[in-house]
Parts: C-alpha cells; structure tokens; sequence
C-alpha cells in the first residue's frame, strides 16, 4: 500500500525484502494500477514457473515473461526458432538479446523487475532501454535468497525500500529461520497463525528417502491440507535429485518436469496430485504444505542457509524436512546452541 506511494526522482525504485513480505502482491498492485492508467507495463522474473504463476494472476494487458523467454521471442522474430537441444542455447540466446538492446525502442511506463538478486547485470542493462522516458522502474530482491553466483550491481540514483517484515509463513517457521541465523536481519513475524514445529524425517538411503518422503507427505495431509496444496522441494537440480524423476513416491503419484521442453520452449510436465520440483525452481512462489527433502550437508554454510531459507519460506501453514543424518545433527545443533545461549 505504501511502496506505490514513493516518488523516485529518477523513477528507479529498488525494494529489499524479506520472502513473504509481499512482493507478489506488490507487483500485482502495480501491474493493476498500470493497466487502469492503460499504461503499458512489463513484469519479468527469472523463474520460468514464477511467470507462469503470475500470468494467471496479472491484468492481460500486462506483459508477462521470464527473462529468457524475452530472449526466446527475439531470437524467433529477428533469426528462426531455437534449437533447445543445443547446449548452452540459452546463453546464445541472451547475448543475442544484449547485443540488440541498445537498439531497442522504449515501450513501456512500468517495468517491474522480480527476483532481482538472480538477474545478471547485463540482464537488467539489457531492459532498460525498454523504459519509456518518465517511465518508472521498480526491482525487487531479497539477498538473502541469492541461489546464483552473481555479481552485485547498482541503479543510479536508485530510492531503496528495505523491509524485514514475513506475512506468508507461521511464526514457528519464523522462529526457527532466526533460531539458525538463515537471514542477515532477524526476520519480522507478522502472521497471525503461531503454526506447528517442523517435522524431521531422517533418511539413510534413497528407500528410506523415498519412504520418509512418503511419511512426510501424509503428515501435513494428517493435518487437513489436500494433497494438490502440497509441495515437495528438493534441494538438488533435476539431474541429481532422486525424486524428480519419480513418477510416484510409494503410493502418491507426482507432477513433475520431465526435463523436455515442446516446441516454444515451455517445460512439459507429467501429471500428478503432489507437486514435486526443486527449491530453486519453486522460488517465488508458495504452498500451503511444503516438504523439503534430499537435504544432505554437513555443515550450515552460507549456499545451505540460502536454500533452507528459500525452501522454509514457502510454507503458508506446515513444513516438512526429509534430512540425511549429517544434516540434521547439524540443524540439531544449531537449534540447541540458540536455546542455551
């Protein structure tokens, strides 16, 4: 309510805030307003399911599309369709469009830029030119859930709006996010809801994984929640994962990525009554039961504290966690050295 209320002399708005502080809805506020004013208006992210989720939700006459698929669209208007079975296509198509950028006529009063942590310099260099003059810019990140190596960048004469504040997730989640120091500010609870304590499965081998997954599963459905609101998050990408590839987890079958695209390069996807994806890909976007499983570390370095940071704070009622022994005697342990401190 308040952010669309800022007057940025230069136009460039840059929001910091925490996951469940409301950037969805922020950037749904001003994608409406935009298309009340019959402005035209862009939205672009970095998740491809992110886009998907938010073309549902946005004004039609919004433009919506992850980075890439920007890229896409270019290259078929300015060469021919893609070849996604090359390797590195991707990378091909976004120096296609960064080297064309320059050229690019200003078409839009709004742009909002979500998941901004993950973008590349370049990338955002790249959407400029897009901006109509007095047109405003809005970026949105959180760097605490910064999952690629990226390198930091700056908006000139930027106004920045920080907020620590999570209205997503219960505040046992809230409470055991600060208990094992995931973000760099203490995060604000500010759900109503006091929720439950995490549950912790402990797997030893991909059986037991699978198995305890399985267990997982059937304890938020124990609790009331149906099993489309689930969702389960590996921390590995598709290649690693174990789970991803399953086209059921003992008895409850999943919708998963295949790891094919179709022709437009959309990703195809079995179908399934759980949802079963990577934390990375599931970034930005939320369930009312989550379970996050093949965690396996031995230690809470910064990359692990990002992921269970992203993973946690997708929870809007109940949270699972499917952990190897290793990480939850880490956990564990981190746990116990808050409470005797």
């Amino acid at each position: 309510t308040w952010v669309p209320c800022i007057e940025a002399p230069s136009g460039v708005i840059r929001v910091q805030a925490s996951a469940g502080a409301g950037k969805t809805q922020l950037a749904l506020r001003l994608l409406n307003d935009a298309a009340a004013r019959q402005d035209n208006a862009l939205y672009v992210c970095f998740n491809r399911s992110l886009a998907d989720h938010m073309r549902q939700l946005a004004p039609a006459a919004c433009r919506v599309a992850s980075f890439h698929e920007l890229c896409v669209k270019h290259y078929r208007a300015q060469h021919s369709n893609p070849d996604f079975s090359q390797a590195n296509i991707y990378q091909t198509l976004e120096q296609h469009y960064r080297e064309a950028s320059a050229s690019f006529s200003p078409q839009y009063a709004l742009i909002v830029i979500d998941e901004g942590q993950d973008f590349e310099p370049a990338w955002v260099a790249s959407l400029l030119p897009l901006l109509q003059e007095n047109g405003k810019l809005y970026l949105l990140e959180d760097d605490n859930q910064r999952l690629y190596q990226r390198d930091a960048f700056d908006l000139t004469d930027a106004v920045t709006v920080s907020c620590h504040d999570n209205f997503r997730s219960p505040k046992a989640i809230c409470n055991t996010i600060n208990a094992l120091g995931l973000t760099d500010t203490p995060t604000e609870a500010r759900s109503p809801y006091e929720g439950e304590l995490l549950g912790f499965h402990i797997y030893r081998d991909n059986d037991s994984l699978i198995h305890e997954t399985a267990e997982a599963i059937r304890a938020l459905v124990q609790r009331g929640i149906p099993l489309d609101e689930i969702a389960v998050l590996s921390s590995h990408g598709l290649s690693k994962s174990k789970l991803m590839s399953l086209d059921q987890i003992e008895d409850i079958t999943t919708r998963h990525f295949t790891g094919q695209f179709d022709k437009n390069g959309a990703p195809v996807w079995t179908q399934g009554a759980v949802l079963v994806d990577s934390i990375y890909r599931f970034k930005g976007q939320s369930a009312s039961g989550i379970v996050l499983a093949e965690l396996d570390f031995t230690e809470l370095g910064e990359s692990v504290r990002r992921k269970l940071l992203v993973g946690m704070t997708r929870a809007e009622i109940g949270l699972e966690l499917v952990v190897s022994l290793a990480a939850e005697a880490c956990i564990s342990a981190a746990l116990n050295a808050e409470v005797y401190v």
